[in-house]
C-alpha cells in the first residue's frame, strides 16, 4: 500500500472542510466565485443574468423599432419633397412608390420583433368575424365622412390599386402602433394611458400626409383600433379594418368634406362616442399585447 505524505492528507482535509464552511462576506458574481455558490444561489444569479439579457434585448428592440419608424419618416419626407403633386395622377404615382418603403419598414419591424406576441399577425386565425363586428361601426363612420366628398371619382382600376397601397399602409402602421408601440407603452403604464399616448403619436405620425385639421379624427381612430387590440382582435384583423377604411378614400369623391361642417362634426362625434364605448374594461388586457 502506498502511503501519502501527511502534508497531502492535511491538504485533502482542508479542501473538504472548505466546502463545508462557506467563505465569509458577500458573494461575488465573477466566474472564480461560482465554486462557492450553492444551487439556490446559482439559480438566483442565473435569473439575474437572464433578466439583464432580456431587458437589454427589449431596450435594443425598442430603439431599433424607433429608428425604423423615424427612417421611414425621413424617406417619406424625401419622396414628398422630390415628387410634388400637380395632379391626381401625380399623387397616385407617388403613393404607389411609397408602397416600397412601407413594406420595407413593415418587414424590418417584423424581423426585429420576431417571436413577440405584440408582433404576431395570426393570419391563420384573424378572428375576421369578431374584427368586422367590432370594426364595422368604425368603417361606417369613415364611409359617412368620405361619402360627403365631391369632385371626380377614381376609375375602377385605381380603386383596386388603392386597395393594395392601403394594405401596405395598414400592415406597417398596425404593426408599428397597435403592435410594438402599444405593447412597449403598456409595459410601463396602465392600459388606457398607453392607448391615449400611442394614439397621439399615431396622429402626429401623419404630419406629412394629413393636415392638422384631420388629426382629431386620426387620434380617435387610433384609440378605437387600440381598444379593439386589447379586446383581443389580432393585428391581422386590425390590418383588414384599416385597409378597408383607407380604401374608402378611393371609392368616394376626391375632395374631402369639411371636418368642421355638420357632417364632419357628426363624424368626429361618432368616433368619440365609439372610442369611449370600446375602452377596455377589467383586468388581464395587458396579456393580449405583451412580450
Amino acid at each position: 500500500m502506498v502511503k501519502l505524505p501527511a502534508k497531502a492528507l492535511r491538504g485533502g482535509r482542508q479542501k473538504r472542510n472548505s466546502k463545508a464552511r462557506p467563505k465569509q462576506g458577500g458573494v461575488g458574481i465573477g466566474v472564480g466565485h461560482f465554486g462557492d455558490l450553492g444551487c439556490d444561489d446559482f439559480g438566483g444569479v442565473a435569473a439575474i443574468g437572464l433578466t439583464e439579457v432580456w431587458w437589454n434585448r427589449r431596450v435594443a428592440v425598442m430603439i431599433s423599432a424607433l429608428i425604423v419608424v423615424l427612417g421611414y419618416c425621413g424617406v417619406r419626407a424625401w419622396v414628398y419633397g422630390s415628387f410634388p403633386i400637380g395632379s391626381t395622377e401625380d399623387w397616385i404615382v407617388r403613393d404607389g412608390w411609397m408602397t416600397i418603403p412601407r413594406l420595407g419598414a413593415f418587414g424590418a419591424l417584423l424581423a426585429l420583433n420576431r417571436g413577440r406576441v405584440a408582433a404576431r399577425f395570426d393570419w391563420r386565425e384573424p378572428k375576421l368575424g369578431m374584427a368586422l363586428a367590432l370594426g364595422g361601426p368604425l368603417i361606417l363612420l369613415w364611409a359617412f365622412k368620405f361619402g360627403d366628398g365631391d369632385g371626380d371619382r377614381f376609375q375602377a382600376s385605381l380603386v383596386v390599386g388603392g386597395f393594395f397601397t392601403s394594405a401596405a399602409v395598414a400592415l406597417f402602421e398596425e404593426l408599428a402602433f397597435r403592435g410594438v408601440l402599444l405593447a412597449d407603452l403598456q409595459s410601463k403604464w396602465a392600459t388606457i394611458p398607453a392607448i391615449l399616448v400611442g394614439s397621439v403619436l399615431f396622429a402626429v405620425f401623419h404630419f406629412q400626409a394629413q393636415s392638422v385639421r384631420g388629426w382629431l379624427g386620426i387620434f380617435l381612430t387610433g384609440v378605437i383600433l387600440s381598444n379593439l387590440r386589447v379586446r383581443g382582435i389580432t393585428l391581422a384583423g386590425l390590418a383588414i379594418i384599416h385597409t378597408l377604411i383607407d380604401t374608402l378614400f378611393f371609392v368616394f369623391g376626391l375632395n374631402d368634406p369639411d371636418l368642421f361642417g355638420t357632417r364632419g362634426l357628426i363624424f368626429q362625434g361618432g368616433l368619440l362616442v365609439y372610442a369611449v364605448a370600446t375602452f377596455p374594461k377589467g383586468k388581464g388586457v395587458r396579456a393580449a399585447v405583451g412580450w
